[in-house]
C-alpha cells in the first residue's frame, strides 16, 4: 500500500457513512491496481445507508453471474486425469477426519465475514455448516474417496498424508485461480470493447488519452498471464506428488507437535520474489488428530531449505508466516468453544479487517500463540 492508496483509505474510513456510491467509486479509481479489487468488495460487502440500495442492486447482478459459474456442480469435471464425471464438493481440510469432529451440534464451526453494520469495517465470526467449509467443486465421488481415502480416515500423519493434503489445497487454488480467470477474461473483453467504441466514435483520435486508457486493459492481460503460469507451476508439483504419492521424496515437510486446539487452517503461500519472479510455494496445516495438535509444513523438495519468510532459521514458522495467515483468514476454522478461549487482545485482532489495516509483528505473535505453547 502506497502513500496515495493510505489517504484515500483515510478518507474512505473518515467519511464512510456521508459518501454516495458516486463518491465512493471516485475514490476507489484513485487506488493502485494491487489492493483496488480488494476495497471494491469490502465496499460492497459494508455498504452504508447512503450507498445501500445501489449496492445491493449490484452485488445482485454479481451474484447472478457467480451462480451462473459456480452453482451448478455438473458444471465442472473431476479434476483428475482425463476423468469427465461431474465434480461433487470436494474439501481441502478432510470432512469426515477434522470438519466432523470439531462441528457442533448442527455440523457448524466458525469462519470470518464481515460486519456490514460496523465503522471501520471489523470481522466478526459466523457459522457456516461444514459442507460448504473449504470445499470447492474437484473430484468426482469415486476418485475424491479413492484416492483421499488414508486422508478421510485420519489414521496416521505420514509422508502419503502430507502429500495428499498438499494435492488438494494445490487442486483447489488452481480452481481458485481458473475461475478468477474467467472474470478477469471477461472484464478484460469489456474493456477492449470500450476502446474500440471510442476509436469507432471518435474521427480525431487522442491517442495519448486511449493509451492511458488501455493500460488498464494491458495491465488485466500481464495479471492473466501470471495467473496462468502459477497454473502450470501448481499443476506441475501435483503430478510430481501424485506419481509418487506413497513417498517422501516429491516433498520436503517437517511434522510439528504442538498444542491440542479445536481449531483447523490450511494455508498456502507463494510469496514473489523481489523482481517480481515466481517464488515457491509452502504449504502449512494445522489438524488436531487425536487430541493432539499438529502443525505441518511442507514444499517442493527441489530446494533444500525453506524460504526464511515462511519457517525461520530454527526451524519454526516464521512471524511472517502468522502476518500472513491474519491476511488469509478466511482459511482459519473455529470449533464453538472456541469463541470463549481467546483473549481480549486476541478477539480484537481477529476482528479487525485487515484490507483495512495493516497487521504488525506483535499482532501476528498473538495469533500463533492460538496454537503454539
Amino acid at each position: 500500500m502506497n502513500i496515495n492508496d493510505k489517504k484515500i483509505m483515510n478518507i474512505l474510513l473518515e467519511n464512510y457513512n456521508n459518501l454516495t456510491w458516486t463518491d465512493v467509486n471516485a475514490l476507489i479509481d484513485g487506488l493502485s491496481d494491487t489492493i483496488k479489487p480488494y476495497i471494491y468488495q469490502s465496499i460492497i460487502d459494508n455498504p452504508t445507508p447512503k450507498i445501500k440500495s445501489r449496492l445491493r442492486e449490484l452485488l445482485s447482478k454479481i451474484e447472478k453471474k457467480k451462480k451462473k459459474k459456480i452453482k451448478k456442480e455438473h458444471q465442472y469435471k473431476c479434476c483428475h486425469y482425463n476423468c469427465t464425471e461431474p465434480a461433487i464438493q470436494s474439501h481441502v481440510i478432510s470432512k469426515s477426519a477434522v470438519l466432523a469432529p470439531l462441528a457442533n451440534a448442527s455440523n457448524e464451526m466458525y469462519y470470518f465475514a464481515s460486519d456490514i453494520n460496523s465503522n471501520p469495517a471489523k470481522c466478526i465470526f459466523k457459522e457456516r455448516h461444514i459442507d460448504y467449509i473449504s470445499s470447492f467443486p474437484g473430484y468426482c465421488g469415486k476418485h475424491d474417496r479413492d484416492i483421499f481415502r488414508e486422508l478421510d480416515e485420519g489414521s496416521s500423519i505420514n509422508a502419503k498424508f502430507v502429500n495428499l493434503s498438499v494435492m488438494r489445497v494445490l487442486k483447489k487454488q488452481i480452481f481458485d485461480l481458473r475461475l478468477e480467470i474467467t472474470l478477469q477474461n471477461e472484464q478484460s473483453d469489456e474493456w477492449n470493447d470500450k476502446c474500440l467504441e471510442h476509436i469507432n466514435k471518435q474521427e480525431d483520435i487522442d491517442l495519448i488519452a486511449l493509451e492511458n486508457a488501455n493500460e488498464h486493459y494491458i495491465k488485466m492481460n500481464k495479471k492473466i498471464k501470471r495467473m496462468k503460469n502459477d497454473i502450470n507451476r501448481y499443476e506441475s508439483l501435483y503430478d510430481k506428488i501424485f506419481g509418487g504419492i506413497d513417498e517422501s521424496t516429491a516433498l520436503k515437510f517437517n511434522i510439528m507437535k504442538v498444542k491440542y486446539v479445536r481449531s483447523c487452517f490450511s494455508i498456502m503461500i507463494d510469496a514473489r520474489l523481489e523482481d517480481g519472479s515466481a517464488g515457491e510455494p509452502h504449504f502449512a496445516f494445522y489438524l488436531p488428530v487425536n487430541e493432539h495438535g499438529y502443525i505441518i509444513v511442507a514444499k517442493d523438495n527441489s530446494e533444500k531449505n525453506y524460504d526464511p519468510f515462511v519457517v525461520d532459521e530454527d526451524g519454526a514458522l516464521s512471524i511472517y508466516f502468522w502476518m500472513s495467515a491474519l491476511m488469509k483468514k478466511e482459511s482459519l476454522f473455529f470449533s464453538e468453544e472456541m469463541l470463549s478461549v481467546f483473549s481480549n487482545q486476541q478477539k480484537n485482532i481477529l476482528n479487525t479487517n485487515y484490507n483495512y489495516f495493516d497487521v504488525t509483528p506483535l499482532e501476528a505473535i498473538m495469533i500463533s500463540q492460538i496454537y503454539l505453547d
